[in-house]
């Protein structure tokens, strides 16, 4: 992933984004959930979307989410949505 993924997705600046990657500075609050969320969910589904093509999914729009760019969905706090959709993928059922 980039860090201009990560900072849309945990809706961090790429400066601030830069510090966690080089581990000058740790984060905390609202972005350290979403950074948590986003690591789950882009664990999940590598199993799915192998390397660059999940990069470039990442940054797309999805039609079984109705058009939703998956990084903003979970910047939007609709983690729970993101993770059963990958989950969904993985075991082929969606929750």
């Amino acid at each position: 992933m980039s860090e201009a993924q990560i900072a849309r997705a945990t809706r961090a600046d790429r400066t601030t984004v830069a510090g966690w990657l080089e581990r000058r500075e740790a984060p905390d609050g609202l972005h350290a959930k979403r950074l948590t969320e986003l690591v789950a969910f882009v664990q999940e589904m590598a199993r799915n979307v192998r390397g660059d093509a999940l990069a470039g999914w990442l940054d797309g729009t999805v039609d079984f989410l109705g058009g939703a760019n998956p990084l903003d969905e979970i910047a939007d706090g609709r983690y729970k949505q993101m993770i059963d959709f990958a989950l969904g993928l993985s075991y082929g059922v969606f929750t």
